[in-house]
């Protein structure tokens, strides 16, 4: 709601506090699902693991 009420404005100022919502700047990046769909053999060649991250959920029962 409030980046509703913000529309394209970057900040927004209370009597608690403020709050910023700035975009971040577009990007071009591989789609490698789609690469690898038509060249499956590269991910064999250059296999890549990563580890698995933990996400931080706030929940307001």
């Amino acid at each position: 709601r409030v980046q509703a009420l913000m529309q394209e404005h970057e900040r927004a100022v209370f009597q608690q506090g403020s709050v910023t919502w700035k975009k971040s700047k577009d990007s071009i990046s591989l789609d490698t699902k789609s690469l690898l769909q038509h060249q499956p053999e590269l991910i064999q060649q250059y296999p890549l693991q990563k580890a698995g991250s933990r996400r931080f959920n706030i929940y307001n029962d």
